[in-house]
């Protein structure tokens, strides 16, 4: 087993060195000592395809989500954590944890401490897909007379047709981006998380010649560790490769790498930690790329 994991310029830090996932039973995969664990992990949460967690400085568990509520590290739902990303696959797969890959993240609100965004991507049915990524939320959690509680839940930040987002560190050090992509990927909507709110900053149009409406599947998102490259991976279709300036949050230099079809669906995608090289894989094959 092959597991390619993707962090938003975090370097350093141990806030998601754990993972939860699976049901029957429930595991989780743990990093905080450096080489990587499995156990068994008592909770009465299932994951299906989305999962999220964060961690204190030190790897200490703190929260986590299936995208049907939120859990603390007692494995107790929080106050007012339930019913995230409400709509036709909430009803369909509340026993059973969401099925939005790569649509759940926390994030620490910049200058707090115990406070946390969950940024999280609702689904919806449409004529021509199963699955469509709609609307994006987000939802803010603090802590309070020591227990976390969500003060505010589905709050939109933006909906139509989208595909998993991808947050990065701004070059400020403290606040980030987050960039959300159509699912053209051809627009791309950018918003800044301070420690105030989540607002909209620019949009970018790009003339893409790789027309990725007709791709199967779900594209997978990565930014390096040092933050200067962006990559969109989808295995039906192929690799989108960018700069990212973190100072005015703008994508450049575009780079194409077209892949032969893969008629299995899954896949990730990731960057080695000097950020020189790119790593996608499908079910049946792994790419490196310089």
């Amino acid at each position: 087993m092959v597991i390619l994991l993707s962090s938003s310029y975090l370097h350093g830090q141990k806030y998601y060195d754990q993972w939860p996932f699976g049901f029957a039973p429930t595991s989780l995969f743990d990093i905080t000592s450096g080489t990587p664990k499995s156990k068994v992990l008592s909770t009465p949460m299932k994951f299906e395809s989305t999962v999220a967690s964060i961690c204190d400085s030190m790897g200490n568990m703190l929260l986590y989500t299936n995208g049907i509520y939120i859990a603390d590290s007692s494995h107790q739902m929080i106050e007012n954590g339930d019913s995230l990303s409400p709509g036709f696959f909430y009803l369909l797969l509340e026993k059973t944890g969401a099925k939005t890959p790569w649509g759940t993240m926390f994030l620490k609100v910049p200058d707090t401490n115990d406070e946390y965004y969950l940024i999280h991507m609702g689904a919806e049915k449409n004529d021509t897909v199963n699955l469509q990524y709609n609307p994006c939320y987000y939802t803010k959690i603090q802590k309070i007379a020591g227990k976390y509680v969500a003060v505010l839940k589905n709050q939109i930040i933006q909906e139509g047709n989208l595909m998993p987002n991808i947050v990065v560190k701004h070059a400020n050090g403290r606040d980030w981006w987050l960039i959300q992509p159509s699912k053209s990927y051809n627009e791309y909507d950018f918003y800044v998380i301070s420690k105030e709110r989540i607002h909209w900053s620019h949009k970018q149009i790009l003339s893409i010649n790789y027309y990725y409406e007709n791709c199967h599947g779900v594209a997978q998102n990565s930014i390096s560790p040092d933050g200067s490259k962006l990559m969109m991976f989808n295995n039906s279709c192929g690799v989108l490769l960018f700069d990212f300036d973190r100072c005015s949050g703008l994508l450049d230099n575009l780079f194409e790498i077209k892949l032969d079809s893969i008629m299995y669906p899954g896949g990730g995608s990731s960057f080695s930690s000097n950020s020189r090289f790119a790593y996608v894989c499908s079910s049946t094959s792994i790419y490196q790329i310089d």
